[in-house]
């Protein structure tokens, strides 16, 4: 297995072991692609979204907002937010987040099926 639970996330390829994740926060849901990670964080008493792109972490969200379920593809990331009455989808591009929804369904979780659809 390739990750720890807990607060340690560990990245292993063939050759290199490398923690990706060193702190007192719980990291959950990591989406991997092509060595590089998306996840999201208990950071301040609401969930973040981070991102290591397999040498440096960032991290894409800040905001009282809770940032769930992120789906990596290609550098860019989709995730769920809850504003306080629903779940919405956000995009992030490698440098501009984008609200995607805006409107009373839940949006719980980016499948993977939208993918594909990214360009």
């Amino acid at each position: 297995m390739p990750f720890e639970g807990g607060s340690t996330f560990r990245y292993s390829d063939q050759w290199n072991t490398s923690k990706i994740t060193i702190n007192t926060a719980h990291d959950y849901y990591p989406s991997l692609y092509n060595g590089t990670i998306a996840w999201h964080a208990s950071v301040g008493g609401d969930e973040e979204i981070f991102y290591w792109n397999g040498s440096a972490t960032t991290q894409i969200t800040n905001n009282a907002d809770d940032d769930r379920f992120p789906s990596l593809y290609n550098g860019k990331i989709a995730w769920s937010s809850y504003d306080g009455e629903d779940w919405e989808i956000f995009y992030w591009n490698g440098s501009t987040t984008t609200q995607i929804t805006n409107n009373r369904s839940e949006e719980r979780r980016v499948g993977k099926e939208c993918r594909s659809r990214w360009s």
